[in-house]
């Protein structure tokens, strides 16, 4: 099996989400059964969507830094548990020898099992996920219709992944997460944003939802078990 290599704290919490879910969707019956995974917990990485929106320091130097450590330590293959990161990820790709899993083409990969090309998907993000484009051209890629939180959707959605996940006040922000995304007009949403799935406990909207870092776990997992 391939060694995982996990370029991590973007944040913390959404590193352990996705190491649990690629450890929930391991066929295992006992430890040896499970992949060798190699994370770097890196929180010092600066802030990609205030990069992205055109202030703060540039995370590549970071991003590359903690790739060349995974592929020094014997990574095999490289996922990223933030999906703004992956405006960068042609330069990284460019920076390491390692092949990449990206983590909206895992999303879209498993949007395509539960809703037709030709519906409304929703995408729940950060502000520099959204500026990216990334899930807007690979959604458009493969025949959806993206649907962009307006401003101030996007500012509400900006509080519970800051003021709220990423600050440990996840509970708290649960109320103007679902208010929010209930005024999204879409046939089914994506939680594009490594974050939001912390708040999948109380999640009552009853569209079709798509965990972007369970797709990548998923991805991840079968990438890993893969015989050459």
């Amino acid at each position: 099996m391939k060694t995982l290599g996990i370029i991590g704290g973007m944040g913390p919490q959404a590193t352990i989400d996705l190491y649990q879910k690629i450890t929930d969707h391991t066929a295992a019956t006992r430890d040896q059964d499970h992949l060798h995974i190699l994370i770097d917990s890196y929180p010092q990485i600066p802030d990609r969507t205030a990069h992205i929106c055109g202030s703060g320091d540039d995370p590549l130097p970071y991003l590359v830094r903690s790739a060349r450590r995974l592929e020094a330590a014997g990574a095999e293959l490289l996922l990223m548990p933030c999906n703004a990161a992956h405006h960068y990820i042609r330069a990284l790709r460019e920076r390491t020898i390692l092949p990449f899993l990206h983590i909206a083409d895992c999303a879209i990969a498993a949007l395509s099992t539960r809703c037709p090309p030709g519906s409304r998907v929703a995408v729940l993000s950060t502000r520099g996920t959204r500026h990216s484009g990334i899930y807007r051209d690979a959604l458009q890629q493969a025949g959806y219709h993206p649907v962009e939180p307006d401003e101030v959707q996007t500012a509400a959605l900006m509080r519970c992944i800051y003021d709220g996940a990423k600050a440990g006040n996840t509970a708290a922000y649960v109320p103007l997460l679902a208010d929010t995304v209930a005024t999204i007009a879409a046939d089914s949403l994506i939680l594009a944003c490594t974050e939001l799935p912390l708040f999948l406990p109380w999640w009552q909207d009853s569209r079709p939802v798509i965990d972007s870092t369970d797709a990548l776990a998923r991805a991840a997992v079968a990438a890993a078990q893969e015989t050459s």
